[in-house]
């Protein structure tokens, strides 16, 4: 994790914009799973950016505001998640 932690610093300082997550929510508009993460100068242009590939995303998903510390937990899970898949199918 030592290296990982170093990568993680590095190219994320260069940008000042903020980190937001796309999630597929439930009735009560709680988060179900994640879908994408994005980056943008606050919410309303987070928002707007997805819109605009998405247009009816607002239906079934949401946004909202997370640290650089969640994406990247989210990123490990899930790349250990790919791993086990890729090596259950025999794909290693």
């Amino acid at each position: 994790m030592s290296d990982a932690g170093q990568q993680m610093e590095l190219p994320l300082d260069d940008d000042d914009r903020d980190f937001f997550e796309l999630y597929v929510k439930n009735g009560r508009r709680e988060f179900v799973r994640h879908v994408s993460f994005l980056k943008a100068d606050c919410l309303n242009d987070a928002e707007d950016e997805i819109s605009s590939v998405l247009p009816d995303y607002w239906k079934t998903m949401s946004v909202r505001p997370v640290e650089v510390e969640y994406v990247w937990k989210t990123y490990e899970e899930l790349h250990v998640s790919y791993m086990i898949c890729k090596s259950l199918l025999k794909l290693i």
